[in-house]
């Protein structure tokens, strides 16, 4: 499965560290220039500004850096998931029962397809959704792998063929 958190992973990382520099920079300027951090408040007003800016940026750059390591944590689990499916997961055939095109997304002028996928399971039938497909363009009534948890039937993937 192709995902783009890469590169929002890149972009909170690079933000993050860039924020956090310079937040970390002004700031102990700022500590410096007033001697100690209890006396930060006698600083004259531009170098007290200095020292909120630096605050608020180093702030954010922590914020940011967060957040890109929560997106890389969520990663890990979503393609650990998928490994351990693969693996240790029972294979059964479902039929593709809708497809469209999910307008929400566009990349290069292009969105990509979402299909609907029904198939049987040991306790009832289960209809899944597909995740952004951009090469394959399943067809309704096209039979395709699916892959579940015997013991979790909610843990369940699609095998299209881009994957």
């Amino acid at each position: 499965m192709k995902r783009g958190n890469w590169v929002v992973r890149l972009v909170f990382t690079i933000l993050g560290s860039i924020y956090a520099l310079l937040g970390g920079g002004f700031l102990i300027y700022a500590v410096g220039k007033a001697g100690a951090l209890s006396r930060i408040y006698s600083l004259t007003e531009d170098d007290l500004a200095l020292a909120v800016i630096g605050s608020v940026f180093a702030l954010m750059g922590v914020i940011f850096l967060l957040v890109a390591g929560i997106i890389l944590l969520l990663d890990k689990r979503q393609q650990r998931l998928r490994e351990e499916l693969l693996a240790w997961g029972t294979k059964v055939t479902g039929v593709v029962t809708e497809v469209s095109i999910d307008r929400s997304v566009r990349v290069n002028r292009r969105s990509p397809y979402r299909a609907r996928v029904r198939c049987t399971l040991p306790l009832g039938e289960k209809t899944l959704r597909s995740p952004m497909l951009w090469v394959h363009v399943p067809v309704v009534g096209e039979e395709v792998p699916v892959v579940y948890d015997p013991m979790d039937e909610r843990k369940a993937i699609i095998l299209f063929p881009e994957e």
